[in-house]
């Protein structure tokens, strides 16, 4: 819904030229398909096991499980907004430039991302619920300091880290990518996807470590 009510503003005039060459409304749907790939997973895998709990315990089930429905349910997620997004460029503008396709590619190091933070905060979440609360409250604002409706400039003061962010960096690196074949930032953009690349095995060992002390919450 946001996605489609930004281009039909994009369309009203509404909004301005970003300064990048690409409709505003194109800029920020792209930007915000990236980010919902990284939200959605880090605050669905951190509430699956509190959600969950009563199935955990009553069946058996394990955890892991609902951890991949909720990773599966993301994809799923980002293929439907993917689709709409490509149709949407493709009535209002013009056919999509050929490497939008490679934007699942830069959206899977997000989820990736999202799933490593998330396994880490589902220990807690079950040890701690309100934490949840406080999830979903910096998913929210982090979505303003990551690249989805303006670009950081070098000279923003403290908001300036927020560029070295491996969401920053895939969300505004993959967009120019996908939308102008802009490679510049590719570097950044790989050494980003390591980084999530590298969490989740890390993640996934510290999930069952303490498997016996999450069960003992339930």
């Amino acid at each position: 819904v946001p996605v489609f009510i930004y281009n039909v503003l994009q369309v009203m005039g509404v909004f301005a030229d970003p300064g990048t060459g690409i409709p505003r409304a194109v800029f920020m749907s792209i930007g915000l398909i990236l980010y919902y790939a990284f939200s959605e997973s880090l605050s669905r895998v951190s509430a699956c096991t509190v959600e969950n709990s009563r199935y955990i315990v009553q069946s058996g089930v394990p955890k892991m499980a609902f951890v991949l429905s909720a990773v599966l349910e993301v994809l799923s997620n980002f293929a439907i907004r993917f689709a709409v997004v490509v149709i949407l460029i493709a009535v209002m503008y013009g056919p999509a430039p050929r490497t939008i396709v490679l934007l699942p590619f830069f959206a899977l190091p997000l989820v990736l991302l999202g799933l490593g933070i998330g396994l880490f905060l589902n220990l807690f979440c079950v040890l701690y619920q309100d934490l949840l609360n406080l999830v979903q409250v910096v998913v929210f604002y982090l979505l303003f300091a990551s690249g989805v409706f303006i670009v950081i400039p070098d000279n923003a003061g403290l908001y300036t880290l927020f560029r070295f962010s491996p969401v920053y960096q895939i969300v505004y690196g993959g967009r120019m990518v996908a939308l102008q074949g802009d490679t510049s930032d590719l570097s950044h953009v790989l050494l980003a996807t390591a980084v999530c690349s590298l969490i989740v095995p890390v993640a996934i060992v510290a999930f069952y470590r303490a498997e016996k002390l999450v069960n003992s919450y339930l």
